[in-house]
């Protein structure tokens, strides 16, 4: 799968694209990306694991055995996901108002700012959610950016979905395109996915567009293959479109 360098910038204008001040929907505590403070890994994995915990927390002690709590790396520690729907404002005449979703944001925010460690394979951030209507109980999707070693944001632009049924049959699937892009906040600690409502298909609309259920959402850190840093507890979830401001009817010169 190519992996795309992301350089395209955000468009914040009221007349582009506008959101509210949002609430993030996952909180997470500081301190904890080590792997070993009730992390998920795969035992499979665990002579990799052991190797990148000496490596880059404990000095060859991997378990902390006579020392303190491990250490944290900060660039891989979750403090907070955010969704919010993007929308455009436009005025109807002297008093009214329309407003149109045109995006879906997700913001990832570090404690540090994102990066894997160097000689590592890309630190990805990963936001993983259960699927309302049409998708039947059980479906489960995931989405993915790759942060490397010098903090380039490239990712593989996916969401998939597991346990699932769409029209046509398929039970997995992924989506991608150039049209989804990623930048870093004011501050660097915040890693800010935008996907345009126009780049979605049918199917898509149907997983990220308006009206979409996006529940059960948990955060995760990793290097792949798996070494998972940070775990967040899961929050209740997002409908996509549901912070939009309603229109304001107009009620003077509505017809200019």
């Amino acid at each position: 799968m190519p992996r795309l360098v992301v350089a395209a910038l955000l468009s914040l204008s009221l007349s582009s694209g506008t959101a509210l001040a949002a609430t993030p929907q996952i909180v997470d505590q500081a301190g904890d990306a080590n792997g070993l403070n009730g992390q998920w890994y795969d035992p499979a994995m665990l002579g990799k694991i052991a190797q990148e915990v000496r490596d880059i927390f404990l000095g060859g002690d991997p378990f902390g055995e006579g020392r303190p709590t491990p250490g944290s790396y900060a660039p891989a520690d979750l403090r907070s996901v955010t969704l919010e729907t993007e929308y455009t404002r436009t005025a109807v005449g002297a008093d009214g108002w329309r407003h149109r979703p045109t995006a879906l944001r997700i913001r990832f925010r570090t404690e540090d700012p994102a990066a894997a460690p160097h000689g590592a394979t890309p630190l990805r951030l990963e936001l993983h959610a259960t699927l309302g209507p049409p998708f039947p109980d059980g479906c489960s999707s995931a989405f993915h950016i790759d942060v490397e070693a010098d903090g380039t944001l490239s990712f593989a632009r996916w969401f998939r979905w597991e346990d699932c049924r769409w029209n046509t049959g398929a039970s997995w699937g992924s989506f991608q395109h150039p049209a989804w892009t990623a930048t870093r906040g004011a501050d660097a600690t915040e890693v800010i996915v935008r996907i345009p409502f126009a780049s979605l298909t049918e199917e898509e609309h149907a997983l990220l567009g308006p009206g979409a259920a996006l529940r059960e959402l948990q955060a995760t850190t990793q290097l792949w293959p798996p070494f998972t840093f940070d775990v967040t507890h899961r929050a209740s979830g997002f409908v996509v479109g549901e912070d939009v401001p309603p229109d304001v009817p107009c009620t003077r010169d509505c017809g200019r």
